[in-house]
């Protein structure tokens, strides 16, 4: 087929439309999307544009941000209603265009980065985007093979935990303590690793631990705060007082708000909201909400309440339920836990709040 085409000679009306569409396209480039872009580039370039197409290519560079840990990515690529608005498949174009224009590796490895942490706490239920994707690492920047002998070596306490030979390096690995092992020196992890591959991985210390003297931990990609209010009538006005330090009653009505932040977009998140045992949920019934901006399925429990979100685009979000004070006594609020299921690295908690009911 092609060497038949190959042989039919362009027409003068085909060439004035080709001249009339490369003109359009030099006059209203900067009127197009980041994916819009960077397809008139790649046409320009093809099109003996190579300069105009140089040029795109560095603005759409100008309007990108660099992260250490999330490498170059587009801050206004977002979601739209067709496939070609997928931030996906926005970011592939944006790195062929690169790579067919103005090649460099080093600002292609750190596109990959991208597209690997968005990969870490998103799924990709949609075929485009993931083959699209998998284009883009195995064919742009430097190689980014799966199989590395001796890639990388951990170490506790300066003995080798784990060692990467000739096998894959990808997969769960997992070493149990027992009590007669446990030592302050099992505090000294060193992982040394080598190549140009990208690679995570996550710590986790679990121990147990009064409520009350649980602290709200330094600042991550997923954080949670709670704070918790009584409901007050002030002549016609209702206003929220804080709890602190404050005697509370049998009968007022407390409402809890959920401060959440992440700096990445996550699917399937959930916060697991522990409850005081003098207080009782206003809301008996299951249900999905839409609040703030942000969708979540809302499920009451004996001891705490959940929330689900399928999605959970990066932002700051507010979420507010009441509660009836029902019991006298001293309690611990509770602390609220907000986990990314997809990624269970990425969690945070809250610190606890006293409760005096007189």
């Amino acid at each position: 087929m092609r060497s038949l085409f190959s042989t039919i000679p362009k027409s003068e009306e085909l060439n004035k439309s080709i001249i009339y569409f490369n003109a359009v396209l030099k006059q209203n480039w900067t009127a197009y999307s980041l994916y819009g872009k960077s397809q008139v580039a790649r046409i320009l370039f093809r099109n003996n544009e190579k300069k105009l197409a140089q040029s795109i290519v560095t603005s759409l560079l100008e309007f990108a941000t660099e992260n250490k840990d999330k490498g170059i990515f587009w801050a206004n690529n977002t979601a739209g209603y067709s496939w070609y608005q997928m931030p996906i498949v926005t970011h592939v174009a944006i790195m062929e265009a690169i790579a067919e224009i103005k090649p460099n590796k080093e600002i292609e490895d750190k596109l990959k980065i991208w597209l690997l942490t968005n990969k870490q706490t998103n799924a990709w239920n949609n075929p485009i985007a993931t083959v699209d994707a998998i284009y883009a690492l195995v064919f742009t920047g430097n190689s980014m093979s799966i199989v590395q002998p001796s890639s990388m070596i951990v170490k506790v306490n300066n003995n080798v935990l784990f060692e990467s030979g000739e096998e894959s390096s990808i997969g769960y690995r997992k070493h149990t303590f027992y009590n007669s092992e446990i030592s302050p020196s099992l505090s000294k992890l060193t992982v040394n690793k080598k190549g140009n591959n990208v690679s995570w991985g996550a710590i986790y210390w679990q121990y147990e631990e009064e409520v009350s003297k649980i602290t709200k931990p330094s600042m991550h990609a997923l954080n949670i705060d709670k704070k918790m209010f009584v409901e007050q009538q002030r002549g016609l006005k209702t206003i929220l007082v804080p709890i602190e330090n404050k005697q509370l009653q049998v009968g007022d009505k407390v409402i809890v708000r959920l401060t959440i932040s992440t700096d990445r977009d996550m699917d399937f998140v959930h916060i697991k909201d522990l409850r005081a045992s003098g207080l009782e949920p206003v809301e008996q019934v299951s249900t999905y909400r839409y609040r703030e901006g942000i969708g979540y399925y809302q499920n009451p429990k004996d001891t705490h309440t959940n929330f689900f979100f399928s999605q959970f685009p990066k932002g700051t979000y507010v979420i507010e339920y009441p509660l009836w004070v029902r019991f006298n006594g001293v309690y611990s609020g509770g602390i609220s836990t907000i986990q990314c299921l997809y990624a269970p690295e990425f969690q945070s908690h809250s610190f606890v709040q006293q409760l005096f009911v007189k």
